[in-house]
């Protein structure tokens, strides 16, 4: 099992309730709705418990949203279930529903962006430093969150189609990205010489790998086949039953297997964001080639 399969569990579940808590807010959907979305990010926190450790610490950090990202996303979380129980309780079409249903919207983008700039803002791993990561979040929480909304409504359908298609664009970007920098991810490059014309490198850094390379490094045998696979689940599949359900009407088969699909294909997909991140030492130490001739 790879060792940040419950933060993937997390982003994947809490992503998706947060983008349905999103949308619920918006478009003024109440009932159920909010609860599922509820249900979602919680489900999300439990299987993240190890990851947030006693929770004296994860109260501590409600104190520090000034500094960290991480508490800035417990705060938003909190403060969004919170609002969200209000919204489910106030009738529809009242003006204070409308006002709570907002707030919500806003404060579930607002905490599944903190969530991805815990990410971002890592300048050491050069796969996650980039604006790629929190627009791929915020819109594959959109994504999943619509496809969610049209299994619980039989509606939106146009909604989940034009979701999916920037969502799969802006993962795409981020994929060719990774390319550019595993093609120029080399010791020489992470030194800073590659600018003054071609040099040699004599001995290698050192001999033993740290602890960073051992937390963060190494390469994914098989990478595009599995790229190919998370985007089939996560983007052509939905958005393929999506345009059947537009032409047909509404289907519970064909939205449950939508739903289904998307979450396969995130887990998948936040399965190589993990384990295609590498800390800038794996580029000094030319940790990924090595990890590449013994995969």
């Amino acid at each position: 099992m790879h060792r940040a399969f419950p933060l993937i569990v997390f982003t994947t579940a809490s992503g998706a309730g947060f983008g349905l808590l999103a949308l619920a807010g918006v478009l003024a959907v109440g009932g159920a709705i909010p609860a599922v979305g509820l249900v979602l990010v919680a489900g999300g926190l439990l299987a993240a418990r190890r990851h947030l450790g006693r929770p004296v610490g994860l109260l501590r950090a409600l104190t520090r949203a000034r500094t960290s990202w991480l508490s800035r996303e417990a705060v938003a979380a909190v403060a969004c279930a919170a609002v969200a129980l209000g919204f489910a309780a106030v009738p529809q079409g009242a003006v204070a529903g409308r006002v709570l249903g907002l707030t919500m919207a806003v404060l579930a983008t607002g905490a599944v962006a903190c969530t991805a700039m815990i990410y971002a803002s890592l300048r050491p791993v050069p796969q996650w430093h980039t604006g790629l990561v929190p627009a791929g979040f915020l819109l594959i929480a959109g994504m999943t969150g619509a496809l969610l909304l049209v299994l619980l409504t039989g509606g939106f359908v146009p909604l989940a189609v034009a979701a999916i298609l920037p969502a799969g664009a802006v993962k795409l970007a981020y994929w060719r990205r990774l390319d550019e920098l595993s093609a120029s991810g080399d010791t020489i490059a992470a030194a800073g010489l590659d600018r003054i014309g071609r040099v040699r490198l004599l001995d290698p850094p050192l001999a033993v790998m740290g602890s960073a390379l051992s937390e963060m490094g190494g390469g994914v045998s098989r990478v595009r086949m599995l790229r190919r696979v998370a985007g089939a689940l996560l983007f052509a599949l939905p958005l393929g039953l999506s345009l059947l359900e537009l032409l047909a009407g509404f289907s519970a088969v064909l939205a449950v297997a939508a739903v289904l699909a998307a979450g396969a294909g995130v887990l998948l997909e936040r399965w190589l964001f993990f384990a295609e991140a590498g800390h800038i030492a794996g580029a000094w130490f030319d940790a990924g080639r090595r990890a590449d001739k013994h995969a």
